[in-house]
């Protein structure tokens, strides 16, 4: 006799089609969260942009006096900062210390606004006597920046442009935006044309409209400015926040908003970026008190790394962290009901009755899945596995001449194993480019007893029969779903 097609793997197929889907909508997942500076009451705060998370920094083992710029290191959990009249400062964000850094051959001389960069693991800041310097965070000291070309007055804020190698700042008594390669080749002043400009305060670079955006603080002038990198000239943007002496900037590009910190109400603002204004934003839980300097952590980035991104700067968009991904897995399969339809053998019918979700015909069957694991490696082969089981299934059977009579399913353990190819992005990160091979693996061990003499032959005839259909549908299932779904697909970083 043949024995029922069980199609267990063709829910299996559907479940890591939605994840992929899912990994696709990345901007769904998390919040943004705000870091800055309190220069009144000396000490580093975070407000989550959902309000569901705020408080300030614990930091032990190191100094915070005057914090004047701020920087964060997701790949090493650590947070970064200038202490006025003269030092770097670090602390591991879970609370466990933190230290002082090496500036040895480096200016440290009232620095104001810091910048990471990840990829080459320095730390720059700018100097109230015009220099720009850099200290490597391995802590074998620094050095000072060739600016020559540029007019640096009391630099104020510094701001990466990594794509362009060079690092900006506002010259706060010169009214001026600089900029100098990072290559040691000197810089220039950037044309900031129409925009306003009158003791320039922190800098911020927006990567999706190629634009730098700075505060004022001077007597009068309550504007945010920006102007284009390509030196074409800038303009002021909308804002109907409080604009009260700001010190820092910081750009979410995925949400389209500037936040500036006003040091002079002690509130922190925003203006979208499209010029239909904003607003002051109120936070609870954390301290707000003559704030200076801000950074933003993509939710994303969080202070796991990124799905397959190998550096901070880049991936300024939204990403999907490794251990979402991996959980993500998990979860889309853990605990689905799923329905294995109505199917025929010679002189029988199974799963012909209304048992599955929405009374649909065929029988249901629930899969469990443990925790995944794999790499995250440039190339084919990232395999992410895990074992699992499903329900103890209930096969009804129809047959002629008598019945009907149930086969049971039980003790079904399962080992999924899902291979991706993954491709380097050419921005710091990688692509899953496609679904190379999906199984579904039946453990030895399973049961399947019948309840009557019918079904008992069924079952003891075409158990392997049974088993093997499950493994061999599964695997084309998926491939057939995943295939089309995932080529092309860009994990890290995603255009927001």
């Amino acid at each position: 006799m043949h024995s029922p097609r069980l199609r267990v793997a063709h829910h299996c197929a559907i479940a890591v089609f939605t994840l992929l889907s899912i990994v696709a909508s990345l901007p769904a997942f998390g919040v943004d969260t705000l870091y800055w500076t309190n220069l009144t009451s000396k000490n580093l705060s975070f407000f989550a942009l959902d309000a569901s998370n705020a408080g300030d920094i614990a930091v032990t083992g190191t100094t915070v006096n005057s914090p004047t710029g701020i920087a964060l290191d997701p790949g090493t959990r650590k947070v970064y900062w200038a202490n006025s009249p003269n030092g770097i400062s670090f602390a591991n964000l879970d609370g466990s210390g933190g230290g002082t850094l090496n500036v040895t051959g480096a200016t440290v001389s009232s620095p104001k606004g810091v910048a990471l960069d990840a990829t080459a693991a320095r730390i720059y800041w700018a100097n109230d006597n015009g220099k720009i310097s850099y200290a490597n965070l391995n802590g074998l000291g620094g050095g000072d920046l060739n600016t020559s070309g540029t007019s640096p007055g009391v630099p104020y804020g510094v701001a990466l442009d990594q794509a362009a190698g060079r690092i900006y700042w506002a010259n706060f008594s010169g009214n001026k935006i600089s900029y100098a390669n990072l290559n040691g080749s000197g810089g220039a002043d950037l044309n900031t044309g129409a925009a306003s400009i009158s003791a320039p305060t922190g800098v911020a670079i927006d990567p999706v409209g190629n634009k730098i955006y700075w505060g004022n603080a001077g007597g009068g002038t309550a504007k945010i400015s920006y102007a284009s990198l390509s030196g074409s000239g800038g303009g002021d943007l909308t804002t109907t926040g409080s604009i009260v002496f700001p010190v820092g900037v910081a750009i979410d590009p995925a949400l389209g908003r500037l936040f500036w910190a006003n040091y002079g109400s002690s509130k922190i603002s925003y203006a979208n970026l499209d010029g239909s204004g904003g607003t002051d934003i109120t936070i609870v839980g954390a301290t707000v008190s003559g704030p200076g300097f801000l950074a933003l952590l993509p939710y994303a980035i969080s202070f796991d790394d990124p799905l397959c991104h190998n550096g901070f700067e880049a991936c300024w968009s939204k990403a999907i962290t490794k251990p979402d991904f991996l959980d993500t897995l998990q979860s889309t399969i853990d605990g689905v009901t799923s329905c294995i339809p109505q199917s025929s053998g010679v002189g029988y019918t199974a799963c012909s009755q209304a048992k599955c979700p929405n009374n649909a015909i065929g029988c249901p069957v629930t899969t469990h899945a443990g925790p995944f694991s794999g790499a995250f490696v440039a190339g084919i082969g990232n395999k992410y596995t895990s074992t699992g089981s499903t329900s103890d299934i209930i096969i009804d059977i129809a047959y002629a001449g008598g019945g009907p009579c149930t086969i049971t399913a039980s003790n079904i353990g399962l080992d999924f194993a899902l291979d991706y190819r993954l491709n380097v992005d050419g921005n710091s990160g990688l692509n899953v480019v496609s679904l190379d091979q999906s199984a579904l693996t039946v453990h030895d061990g399973y049961m399947l007893t019948g309840s009557d003499p019918v079904c008992q032959t069924i079952a003891a005839t075409g158990g392997a029969t049974l088993v093997s259909e499950i493994e061999m549908d599964g695997a084309a299932g998926i491939a057939a779903l995943e295939a089309p779904a995932t080529v092309g697909q860009s994990v890290c970083p995603l255009t927001p």
